[in-house]
């Protein structure tokens, strides 16, 4: 349960400081190049978030990983279901459906690659 409540506060800590460094980088521009860029932000967040939990996790890293998933997936959309958006965002209504798939799906992956290589025995 710390392994996945460690990852979840990582995926947050990793999509601001990936926001900071896209707005900077895209300061001014609107649309499809800065969605584009927040996308790959959340995807790399959820890889580096589920590879933490799994490295945390004291044991089944994968399970952790899993858990961490589908925990930002199910928060994320029933929250963006039950919220509204803000006045003028620049950013679709799908996207942070989007993201949250995106995020979730990294998590996993991030636990996988996280978790065979903590299984895997040194020759």
């Amino acid at each position: 349960m710390l392994a996945v409540l460690l990852g979840y506060l990582a995926l947050i800590i990793l999509e601001l400081i990936g926001g900071a460094l896209l707005a900077g980088i895209y300061r001014g521009h609107t649309g499809g190049q800065l969605i584009l860029g927040g996308e790959i932000v959340t995807f790399i967040a959820g890889i580096l978030a589920g590879a933490i939990t799994a490295r945390m996790a004291p044991s089944r890293p994968l399970a952790h990983a899993t858990v961490l998933g589908f925990t930002i997936l199910t928060v994320t959309c029933i929250v963006t279901a039950i919220s509204h958006p803000p006045a003028g965002a620049i950013y679709p209504s799908w996207y942070p459906y989007a993201a949250a798939a995106l995020s979730g799906v990294g998590a996993f992956t991030g636990g996988a690659i996280s978790g065979r290589e903590r299984e895997t025995p040194p020759e």
